[in-house]
């Protein structure tokens, strides 16, 4: 795939110069190499009206990271 310029126009044609229109939608944050895996534990449904509640599991715990380690936290039930 060819390199675009981003002060060349978009090719969509919209007449827009490419890093106004289609180069913010293609630059991505760079996913590192998953190097852990951790499997969640399936907690029960909450009951009606009432929320769901992380529990502090000791020095470490982590509920939820951005892309900037190579952690994978896995569903306990299907594993995506």
């Amino acid at each position: 795939m060819a390199k675009i310029d981003p002060n060349e126009l978009c090719p969509c044609e919209s007449g827009l110069l490419f890093k106004e229109c289609h180069e913010p939608k293609i630059k991505r944050p760079k996913i590192p190499e998953i190097k852990e895996a951790i499997t969640l534990e399936v907690i029960p449904e909450p009951d009606p009206d009432t929320r769901t509640v992380f529990i502090y599991q000791g020095e470490g715990t982590v509920a939820i990271t951005g892309y900037e380690v190579g952690l994978a936290l896995l569903c306990g039930g299907c594993k995506s």
